[in-house]
């Protein structure tokens, strides 16, 4: 990823969550998070994609689907050199998954998405760190580590409710919460 081509707010997301399906928020808000982000931001802002290479293709979905300006970074070649990416974003955005905890822990203002799992114990934490969890299904969580229960597919008949229950207006107001100044409040 060249630096050149980041330009005003950089707003990192991360879209997978390995193999594990049912614990990604769907692409199509990923992409009007974006959208809107970049509304508020009067298109002054980057989308920096990360992940790895078994990723690309959603990387390249949300690119094709996205209407400003993104970066495929899913040739970081360790979790080093993605912290270093972070470092230099305004926010992340992600899918409960390590990714979102380097985030945290380096500073990053971060916003978890949980379903499968629960935030009471997996949440991103730091002072600039939250999570949204809106869900009210039976069956959520359904990730439990400490009773060793990880499941590799979703036992509800709508795969992935949870996750599709999470609504792009929570996340936006997770974001406010977290970032640094009003730039997502579209002066």
């Amino acid at each position: 990823m060249a630096k050149r081509g980041l330009r005003g707010r950089v707003v990192a997301l991360h879209l997978g969550t390995q193999a594990l399906e049912f614990r990604r928020w769907p692409l199509h808000r990923f992409v009007e998070f974006a959208e809107h982000a970049r509304v508020q931001t009067r298109d002054n802002m980057t989308v920096l994609l990360t992940g790895n290479v078994a990723e690309r293709d959603l990387v390249r979905t949300f690119i094709c689907n996205y209407s400003g300006t993104a970066i495929d970074a899913t040739e970081a070649k360790s979790v080093e050199q993605t912290a270093a990416l972070l470092k230099r974003c305004d926010l992340l955005v992600s899918n409960d998954t390590g990714i979102m905890h380097v985030g945290a822990a380096i500073g990053t203002p971060t916003v978890g998405l949980f379903g499968p799992n629960s935030p009471k114990h997996w949440a991103p934490v730091g002072s600039r760190a939250t999570y949204v969890y809106q869900t009210q299904l039976p069956c959520s969580p359904c990730l439990n580590l400490y009773a060793n229960r990880w499941p590799l597919e979703c036992a509800n008949s709508d795969t992935a409710r949870c996750m599709h229950d999470i609504e792009v207006d929570a996340v936006m107001r997770a974001a406010r919460n977290v970032i640094r100044g009003n730039w997502l409040y579209g002066n």
